[in-house]
């Protein structure tokens, strides 16, 4: 079993406007327990990520034997470039991806290039009553936990 992290936070964003759109600037009360020693306190960046790239509505059926492809979306702001591809971890049970090395594309045509990974479905954890999935990852100077949600639909099995 890998490293479990438990995230327990209350946020409290500043937002401000920059020419390009709200940015949020600070957060409080944060912190994360981890499960592989070491302990709490750290810094949480919320990032973008797309489950299935193109399709809205995120549906997976959870036994199916293929992988879901979930991309980490670069912004101005942030660079998939920054992210330790060998933290990265989805679902609840913290499956790891499928290849050795990540691909990079700009999945939601915005210019900037994003980071796809995928992973085994049945690796996952999903349940029947799963309406979201998050993805964890480090950033490469180890500082700061990258955390990315995005919604699904589960398909049951015929």
């Amino acid at each position: 079993m890998g490293d479990r992290v438990k995230i327990i936070f209350v946020i409290t964003a500043i937002l401000i406007f920059s020419g390009i759109g709200f940015e949020q600037i600070a957060f409080s009360q944060l912190s994360i327990h981890g499960g592989g020693g070491g302990g709490g306190g750290g810094l949480i960046r919320p990032i973008e990520i797309d489950i299935k790239p193109g399709n809205e509505l995120n549906p997976i059926q959870p036994t199916n034997m293929g992988v879901v492809p979930v991309a980490i979306l670069s912004s101005i702001t942030f660079s998939v470039s920054t992210v330790d591809f060998s933290t990265v971890t989805f679902g609840p049970n913290d499956a790891t991806p499928v290849h050795k090395m990540p691909h990079f594309e700009d999945v939601n045509n915005d210019g900037l290039v994003d980071m796809v990974l995928h992973f085994k479905t049945k690796e996952i954890g999903i349940e029947e009553q799963t309406i979201q999935l998050c993805l964890t990852a480090k950033t490469l100077d180890g500082i700061v936990t990258l955390l990315g949600c995005d919604s699904i639909v589960v398909v049951p099995k015929n």
